[in-house]
């Protein structure tokens, strides 16, 4: 019986390094995790060390012809975004397309909660790849996970005495953990059909960065301050020149 083969777009980053290990577990996937460069590659086969179901496949997210090669014989496609960017419509509907037309039977796509913030870069580019993809053929899941615990860094604020930030820090967050996060994936790469054109909003705990820093400083007995710091010029360090990127980033 040949192996169902589990395509993993962005393989080398933080979403899919937490869902590997489940998939790679069960001996009938072969998981292939897309990458950018041979060191993304190496990095993955040296982590994981499973040879008997891990492949990689060095490649261009805008490139379509990659996203086709890479597609080949592919049972399931979990698509994720790279890091926000206004490219990512670029990225994400090709890879519908291509998944369409290699008879993918399922398409799964990392979304973000609330994705008709158009005011805010990375929620409204995923927007987009929502809309094509809904009105696609494919037998799609999107999952709109909110803010990632795996997003702060707590051992950092211990040791700086602060936690520096662009926006109002009272502000709740519905933190998920990203553990979490690839259960909830892997059940629905597990059952597809109970998941057929659906759409899941994911939640956590709704805290804020306030409170967040206090329980941290009451388990550390260290004081851990908030800094608002000028979102302008960190969007200008991301930006990388990018000055559409920059402006929606701020």
């Amino acid at each position: 019986m040949s192996k169902s083969v589990i395509l993993l777009t962005t393989a080398n980053g933080k979403q899919c390094r937490h869902l590997i290990p489940l998939l790679i577990a069960n001996s009938s996937h072969t998981v292939r995790g897309f990458v950018h460069s041979e060191k993304s590659a190496e990095q993955l086969k040296s982590d994981f060390n499973h040879p008997q179901n891990l492949e990689t496949y060095v490649g261009d997210l805008m490139n379509v012809e990659d996203i086709a090669h890479a597609m080949s014989g592919v049972s399931t496609v979990f698509h994720v975004g790279p890091p926000p960017s206004v490219h990512e419509p670029h990225i994400g509907i090709p890879s519908d397309q291509s998944s369409r037309e290699s008879r993918c039977g399922k398409f799964i796509y990392s979304s973000v909660l609330h994705p008709i913030q158009s005011k805010l870069l990375s929620h409204d580019v995923k927007r987009q790849v929502e809309e094509y993809l809904i009105e696609s053929s494919l037998n799609w899941t999107i999952l709109q996970p909110t803010h990632f615990m795996q997003n702060s860094n707590p051992a950092e604020a211990v040791r700086s005495g602060f936690w520096p930030l662009t926006y109002n820090p009272d502000n709740e967050m519905g933190f998920i953990d990203l553990r979490d996060l690839a259960q909830v994936i892997k059940l629905v790469i597990d059952k597809p059909q109970k998941h057929y054109r659906a759409r899941y909003e994911l939640c956590g705990e709704n805290l804020s960065y306030t409170k967040y820093a206090e329980l941290i400083a009451k388990v550390s007995g260290k004081a851990v301050e908030i800094r608002r710091v000028n979102g302008q010029e960190m969007a200008k360090r991301a930006s990388r020149g990018d000055t559409d990127f920059e402006d929606r980033a701020a």
